[in-house]
């Protein structure tokens, strides 16, 4: 299966999403084999568009389960074994209820999808 680093990305979305750095998104390649190794990272997360977020991740122990917290919203769990989000769930578990801030799901929906590639990839080897 070939990876669609928009995937989950509405159309009427997806010029917003076009107009992020991808080359920022390669991070989480190195992101994703420490947390395989060490079961924690704290992301300091630039896409190259002026804006920063600050993610934490959490595996579990036998890393079948991913949590993902940030200042935006409330942490929530991510299953590896569904290697990539919609938009509008991220929107809904991520950044709660009300939040109505497209762009930041946008980010975040790319930001899980790349992670969840990475990841899976780094198991495998």
């Amino acid at each position: 299966m070939t990876f669609d680093p928009y995937y989950g990305i509405p159309a009427e979305f997806r010029s917003t999403a076009e107009r992020l750095d991808l080359s920022e998104f390669e991070i989480l390649r190195e992101i994703a084999r420490g947390c395989h190794r060490d079961n924690a990272a704290l992301v300091d997360f630039k896409p190259g568009d002026m804006t920063r977020y600050t993610i934490v991740l959490y595996t579990k122990t036998n890393g079948r389960g991913i949590f993902m917290g940030s200042t935006f919203g409330p942490g929530y769990w991510i299953n590896p074994d569904i290697p990539e989000y919609h938009v509008s769930y991220v929107q809904e578990k991520f950044l709660g209820v009300g939040y109505h801030n497209c762009y930041t799901a946008i980010v975040f929906t790319m930001f899980i999808n790349h992670f969840l590639h990475f990841y899976n990839e780094s198991e495998e080897q």
